[in-house]
């Protein structure tokens, strides 16, 4: 009868703990798709604004870094849109950019500077509007 009783406890015990790891579980999971956007995760939203910085480093304000957005966007089946709404979030939110290091050449901290200027005067982006 003692052993009977035990068990029954030890299975309560059980079940109460397997309950809680279960309940937490989803509510970390709920946590998590808060944080997911565009079907992107927080984390791949940043890398991909970080590229278009760089892009912008690279190319310049011009088409050709508007097509590298675009190649990079379609990676995730992004529109035009999509890829500005996380250029948008990304200054928003103050993402680390790509700083203009010492190792960038002189048309690489241009570009930047120039579209930082022409965002700041005309509140548009040259690249994607």
């Amino acid at each position: 009868m003692v052993l009977y009783i035990g068990g029954g406890i030890a299975a309560a015990v059980l079940l109460v703990v397997l309950l809680a790891v279960i309940m937490s579980g989803g509510s970390a999971r709920k946590r998590k798709d808060q944080n997911i956007r565009l079907g992107m995760a927080e984390t791949q939203r940043r890398e991909l604004y970080r590229d278009l910085i760089h892009a912008i480093d690279v190319y310049g304000p011009n088409t050709a870094c508007r097509e590298e957005w675009r190649r990079l966007g379609s990676k995730w089946k992004l529109t035009d849109q999509q890829i500005a709404s996380i250029r948008d979030e990304g200054l928003d939110h103050n993402w680390t950019q790509a700083e203009i290091l010492a190792s960038m050449d002189q048309k690489q901290k241009t570009n930047r500077i120039e579209w930082v200027r022409i965002r700041t005067e005309t509140k548009v982006d040259p690249i994607m509007p």
